[in-house]
C-alpha cells in the first residue's frame, strides 16, 4: 500500500478483531446508523427494499444487537437499482437510480410507511448523504457538492428540496472529479473519479484540509471511504481484482498522520457504515444476510 507520505507493507498493518455477528432477515446491501441518547438503531436495507432493525447499546461490550423487526418499503420490488440510502430526524430516505431518468427520491417514516409522493430529480447524483441537519449530495454533470436543510416534516419536502446551497464545484478540467463521499461532525471528505486521491475539506469554512494520493497497484482499486467520527482518520475500502468468483475487499484504516493503524480482509462484503463508537458494520452475503461489527 503507497499513498502521499508512503507506507508500509499490508502484512504488518494490524487486523481489526470482531466483536460481534448478527443474521438479518435479507441481505444487507445498504446499513445506516442513527444514533440515539443511549443506543444506537441499525437499519439494514436489502436490494429489494426489505428493510431490518435492530440496537445495541455499545460495541465494546461483544453484546449482539437485538433485534426488533423488519418490514418492506416496496412489496411489490424484487429489485430496486438502490443508489443512496439515509436515515435522519423522522425520515428513510432512498435514492433510486432508474434507466432514462436522473433519479429519484422516496420517504418513508422510521416505521416504513410512504410519506409523500416519488420526487423526481432535476440531474443525476452521484451519491446522498446525512450529517445532523443537512442532506449533502454529488452532482454527476456540474461535478459539485451542495446541501439541502433537512426536511422535519412532510409540509416541508416541497421547500427543502427546492433550496440547495452550492459547496464546492469542480471544473471538467479538474483532475479532481469527485464520485463518492463520507462525512462526520466537523468535515467532509471526498474521493475522485481516479479512484486514487481523497480531499477533505471543513465544512464551516469550506477550507481544503487534507489532500493524499493512494496507489495500491493493479490488483486494487479504491472503491469508498469513509470518515471517523469525531476525527479525521479515514477508512478506504478496495476491491481486490481476481479470478475468483468470490468478492474480495480489502479495508484499510488511515490515522489523521496518513498512516496506516489497521485492516479488514473479507469477501462477500456488501454495505459498510461507521458508528458512534468508531465501530465498523459490514454486511455480507454467506448464503444469508449478517452484519458484523469491527474494531
Amino acid at each position: 500500500m503507497v499513498n502521499t507520505t508512503g507506507d508500509r507493507d499490508l502484512q504488518s498493518i494490524p487486523r481489526k478483531l470482531p466483536r460481534w455477528t448478527v443474521g438479518v432477515k435479507s441481505l444487507p446491501d445498504h446499513i445506516c446508523i442513527y444514533s440515539l441518547d443511549r443506543s444506537t438503531l441499525i437499519f439494514s436495507c436489502s436490494s429489494s427494499g426489505v428493510i431490518s432493525l435492530l440496537t445495541y447499546v455499545s460495541p465494546v461490550t461483544y453484546d449482539s444487537p437485538r433485534y426488533i423487526r423488519s418490514f418492506h418499503l416496496f412489496p411489490q420490488q424484487t429489485h430496486l437499482a438502490i443508489q443512496s440510502f439515509l436515515v435522519f430526524n423522522r425520515f428513510i430516505f432512498l435514492h433510486l437510480q432508474e434507466k432514462h431518468q436522473n433519479g429519484l427520491i422516496y420517504l418513508f417514516s422510521h416505521a416504513g410507511a410512504l410519506e409523500c409522493a416519488p420526487i423526481e430529480l432535476s440531474h443525476p447524483v452521484h451519491q446522498y448523504l446525512a450529517d445532523e441537519n443537512r442532506l449533502w449530495a454529488i452532482n454527476s454533470v456540474t461535478h459539485s457538492v451542495y446541501y439541502h436543510a433537512q426536511p422535519t416534516s412532510t409540509h416541508e419536502i416541497d421547500s427543502v428540496f427546492s433550496n440547495i446551497e452550492e459547496f464546492i464545484s469542480f471544473s471538467r478540467q479538474s483532475n479532481f472529479l469527485p464520485i463518492r463521499m463520507s462525512i462526520n461532525q466537523q468535515s467532509l471528505a471526498l474521493l475522485s473519479q481516479d479512484r486514487q486521491q481523497v480531499f477533505i475539506y471543513n465544512k464551516q469554512t469550506r477550507e481544503r484540509i487534507f489532500t493524499s494520493h493512494f496507489s495500491a497497484g493493479d490488483r486494487m482499486n479504491v472503491c469508498d471511504i469513509g470518515l471517523f467520527p469525531r476525527e479525521n482518520s479515514l477508512l478506504l475500502k478496495f476491491n481486490l481484482l481476481s479470478h475468483s468468483t468470490a468478492k474480495r475487499s480489502l479495508f484499510i484504516h488511515f490515522d489523521t498522520k496518513n498512516q496506516s493503524v489497521g485492516k479488514i480482509e473479507e469477501q462477500n462484503c456488501l454495505g459498510v457504515a461507521i458508528g458512534p463508537n468508531k465501530e465498523i458494520l459490514m454486511g455480507f452475503n454467506l448464503r444469508a444476510g449478517i452484519i458484523r461489527c469491527c474494531m
